[in-house]
C-alpha cells in the first residue's frame, strides 16, 4: 500500500531527526571524552610525569644515595627560626640543584629526613602532646614530591630520627628532642598517630615517587639494647609498639611499603614482628668489624620474607669503595642500595664519591643486563660535581660521626 504523500513527508522528517539526534549523541560523546582527556592530559602537566611506583624487585636493584636533607629537621615547617622548608623559593632552587646532581649521576633513590628530632613542622599542646602540622608542611611537601618527579628520582621520606628521643634540647626558644613520651605515652603515641601520621598518608600515601615510608632512622640508638644504657632511651618492647603501629596507619592510608632504618644487620631481629614490608640496615665497618657485609646477612641467610635494601654505607671508609659496597648488596641479594651522602659533611661522607659509584653503576647496570637474585625474594607491594653548602641555617646539625660499638655511628649530632 503506498502512503499520502503527506505521511511519507512525516516519515522521512522523523528519519531524518532520528539521524540528527544519533549525531548530536556521538558528538556529545566525543566533546565528552575530550573533556576527559583534557582534564587528564592537565593533571598530568601538572604531575609533569608518569611515575610507576617502584616494587623493591631485586631482579631490579636500585643504586642511590642518601639526601638526607637540605636543613636537618627543617626541610618540612617551620619553627621558632624562622621557615626554611623546600617550599622556600631560596631553598627549593638549593634542592632542585641537588636533585639535578643526583640524576646527572644516575641516581634512582634517595632517603630524606622529615621531622628528624621534631624541631619543625609538629605543632603541639603545652604538655608535649602532638595536635597537628604546621601550616608549611604540606606546602613544603608539595615542592619535595614536584622535584622528585621531574627528576625522576625516588624518596623514601624517613619521618622520624632517633634523636627524637634523646634528652631535650633548647636553641633560640626552638626544642630539639625529648619526645620520648611521644612512644611510651599511649595517649601521646595515639595523637601523634592521628594529627600528624594520618594526614601525611591521606595526602601523600598513593604518591608513587615515594618508594617507602620509613618510621624511624636507627631506632636501636634510642632503645636500652647495650651494656651502658641512659635514662632516656626506651624498651625494647615500647619501641616495637610505636614502629608496629605507625606501619599500621601507614598501611590503613598509603599503598606504599613501610619500613625502619635499622642501624645494623644484626638489629633486624626486632622487627620481624613489626608488619614492614620492606626490611633495611645500615653497614659501617667501624661498628660491624669487617668491611662489607658478609653472606651471614644477605637476604638468604636472614631468611626475611620481604625485601632488603642497604638503606646506608659509607661513600668514605679507610680500604672501601663505595662501587664494591654495591656489589656486595646485589651479591646479598639486596633490591637496593644508596651510599652515606650527598649533603652530610660528616668523616664518612665523600659525595662525589658517591655520586661519582651511582654513574658508574648506571652505565654498567642497563635494565637487561642487571643480574636476576635467586629465586624466592618477594617484592614489595603495599651541574655535575659534589654541590657546595651554603652557611648553614640557626641549629643545622654539625654533623660529625662519633662512637664506637656502645655509641651511635651515625653522620650527626645533635647540636647544642
Amino acid at each position: 500500500m503506498t502512503l499520502p504523500a503527506s505521511l511519507r513527508h512525516v516519515s522521512l522528517m522523523e528519519n531524518k531527526n532520528t539521524q540528527v539526534k544519533s549525531k548530536l549523541t556521538v558528538v556529545r560523546r566525543v566533546v565528552l571524552l575530550a573533556l576527559v582527556a583534557a582534564a587528564f592530559l592537565f593533571q598530568l602537566s601538572d604531575r609533569k610525569l608518569f611515575v610507576a611506583p617502584l616494587s623493591f624487585d631485586p631482579s631490579k636493584f636500585t643504586a642511590g644515595i642518601n639526601y638526607p636533607w637540605n636543613h636537618y629537621g627543617r626541610d618540612f615547617g617551620a619553627n621558632g627560626w624562622g621557615h626554611s622548608g623546600v617550599s622556600e623559593p631560596k631553598e627549593s632552587a638549593r634542592v632542585e640543584a641537588d636533585f639535578q646532581t643526583m640524576q646527572d649521576h644516575g641516581v634512582q633513590i634517595t632517603r630524606w629526613f622529615v621531622f628528624g628530632d621534631a624541631r619543625s613542622g609538629i605543632k603541639t599542646s603545652a604538655d608535649g602532646t602532638p595536635i597537628g602540622l604546621d601550616e608549611q608542611v604540606f606546602a613544603d611537601f608539595d615542592r619535595a614530591v614536584g622535584i622528585a618527579r621531574s627528576h625522576k628520582i625516588y624518596v623514601i621520606f624517613v619521618l622520624f630520627d632517633y634523636l627524637l628521643v634523646e634528652r631535650a634540647s633548647a636553641k633560640d626558644g626552638v626544642t630539639m628532642g625529648g619526645r620520648r613520651d611521644w612512644i611510651v605515652d599511649a595517649r601521646k603515641r595515639k595523637a601523634l598517630i592521628e594529627n600528624v601520621i594520618t594526614p601525611l598518608m591521606t595526602r601523600y600515601g598513593k604518591e608513587p615517587i615515594v618508594a617507602a615510608w620509613e618510621v624511624m632512622n636507627e631506632p636501636e640508638w634510642a632503645m636500652r639494647i647495650r651494656l651502658k644504657n641512659k635514662p632516656h632511651q626506651v624498651r625494647v618492647a615500647e619501641m616495637q609498639k610505636f614502629v608496629s603501629e605507625i606501619v599500621q596507619a601507614i598501611h590503613e592510608h598509603s599503598d606504599r611499603p613501610a619500613t625502619v632504618g635499622s642501624a645494623s644487620p644484626r638489629y633486624i631481629k626486632y622487627w620481624r614482628k613489626a608488619g614492614l614490608d620492606l626490611y633495611q640496615y645500615h653497614y659501617y665497618p667501624r661498628l660491624e668489624g669487617r668491611l662489607y657485609p658478609s653472606s651471614q646477612y644477605s637476604h638468604a641467610a636472614l631468611a626475611l620474607d620481604k625485601p632488603l635494601i642497604l638503606g646506608e654505607f659509607p661513600t668514605q671508609a679507610p680500604f672501601t669503595q663505595p662501587l664494591d659496597y654495591l656489589d656486595s648488596a646485589l651479591a646479598n641479594g639486596c633490591a637496593g642500595a644508596l651510599g652515606w651522602s650527598l649533603r652530610a659533611t660528616d668523616a664518612y661522607s665523600d659525595a662525589q664519591k658517591g655520586l661519582t659509584a651511582s654513574k658508574s653503576w648506571s652505565s654498567k647496570h642497563s635494565p637487561a643486563s642487571k643480574t636476576t637474585p635467586p629465586n624466592g625474594i618477594p617484592s614489595a607491594s603495599p651541574p655535575n660535581g659534589t654541590p657546595k653548602d651554603s652557611t648553614p641555617a640557626p641549629g643545622d646539625a654539625p654533623l660529625s660521626r662519633i662512637g664506637n660499638i656502645l655509641e651511635p655511628v651515625h653522620g650527626y649530632q645533635r647540636p647544642r
